[in-house]
């Protein structure tokens, strides 16, 4: 099986790429956040998923994060969930806020994701809720608070994990809920380092 791939990214699509890794060339679905994070000519080492079909050739499915290949694993033991719907879903949102909507049970964020409607987004829950529940996600996470994703946004660009940053930032959201932006991402700074 292709756990990893480590090469150079050739050309960027919205959510396929294009890795040469030696004498090879590999084409690669991947969610939207993750094309962002890419830039042509840059080296990278991806985590992958080999989708096989009947009807059509093999698919590669590849993650700059191993919690979003996580997240993109349990989606797909859902019933009627394969790799191009769990990677749309990807898109709409980032892993721990997908997290998030499960383990807090929110149909109703769940259906607003690209490819979810109510049936699915509660087939999602009854199905993979199990692999959630002892995620520590803020509620504030689950929200859709956009200071909490400017925050989030700005720590992962500098280079800190997204796991850690966004329960940073739901501790300090606990204590100040009323706190700027800018000084959200500056306490948070001040936590993780």
């Amino acid at each position: 099986m292709l756990e990893g791939l480590e090469g150079t990214v050739v050309k960027i699509r919205e959510n396929y790429i294009l890795v040469k890794s030696g004498p090879f060339t590999f084409g690669m679905n991947c969610s939207i956040s993750t094309t962002e994070r890419l830039k042509v000519g840059e080296h990278y080492n991806f985590n992958t998923y080999l989708a096989f079909y009947q009807d059509r050739a093999p698919e590669l499915y590849g993650f700059v994060s191993t919690e979003e290949l996580e997240v993109f694993s349990a989606l797909i033991k859902a019933n009627k969930i394969g790799p191009r719907l769990a990677l749309k879903i990807l898109s709409g949102t980032t892993p721990d806020k997908l997290k998030a909507l499960i383990a807090s049970r929110n149909i109703e964020g769940l259906s607003n994701l690209p490819g979810l409607g109510k049936k699915t987004a509660e087939r999602l829950i009854a199905e993979i809720g199990h692999l959630f529940e002892n995620e520590k996600i803020g509620e504030s996470l689950a929200s859709n608070d956009s200071r909490v994703d400017d925050a989030l946004n700005a720590l992962v660009s500098l280079g800190f994990d997204r796991r850690i940053s966004s329960r940073v930032l739901s501790d300090i959201l606990k204590v100040t809920p009323d706190i700027e932006v800018n000084e959200l991402i500056k306490e948070a700074l001040k936590k993780i380092r």
